[in-house]
C-alpha cells in the first residue's frame, strides 16, 4: 500500500496542506512531499507563518487530486527536524529551492517529517457506496 500512496503523491506533484491556526483550519497550495524509509518529508521557510503554525500545533493534512478522479489524503502528527541529509534530498529533488535557500545549510530552510499517519485513497468514479481505502503507516 505504501508504494501506491507514494506513487499517487508523485503523480499528483502538488496538493494542499492544512494546518491549525488559533483553533481554525488553514489551507494552502503545497508542493508534494518526498518519501523515504516509510516516512513523508515536507519543507518550508522557517520565516513563514505555516512554520509557526506547525511548531505550535504539529498536526497536518495533505490532500492531492490525481487524474481520472482519484485522490489521496494524508494526515497525522509531524516533527520539525534539522537534518542536513533530508535538506540535501530536497535540494536535489527540487532544484528551484536553491533559488530561495541557496544551500541545504541555509538557516531559513526548514523541514518536517510525518513518521506515522493515516492515508485515505479515494476515487470519485467508484461506487458511492464503497468507502475510500484507509491505511495506517
Amino acid at each position: 500500500m505504501w508504494d501506491e500512496i507514494v506513487g499517487l503523491l508523485k503523480e499528483a506533484g502538488a496538493g494542499c496542506l492544512a494546518t491549525v491556526e488559533n483553533g481554525k483550519p488553514r489551507n494552502r497550495p503545497w508542493g508534494g512531499p518526498l518519501a523515504q524509509d516509510g516516512k513523508l518529508y515536507f519543507c518550508t521557510g522557517t520565516f513563514k507563518e505555516v512554520y509557526k503554525q506547525l511548531a505550535a500545533e504539529p498536526y497536518i493534512e495533505f490532500c492531492s487530486n490525481i487524474a481520472k478522479g482519484k485522490w489521496v489524503r494524508i494526515r497525522g502528527k509531524i516533527d520539525i527536524i534539522d537534518d542536513l541529509a533530508v535538506k540535501t534530498m530536497f535540494m536535489e529533488a527540487m532544484p528551484g529551492l536553491k533559488d530561495v535557500y541557496q544551500a541545504p545549510e541555509h538557516p531559513s530552510f526548514g523541514v518536517f517529517v510525518m513518521e506515522h499517519g493515516e492515508a485515505i485513497l479515494g476515487d470519485f468514479a467508484r461506487d458511492v457506496k464503497a468507502p475510500p481505502i484507509t491505511w495506517q503507516f
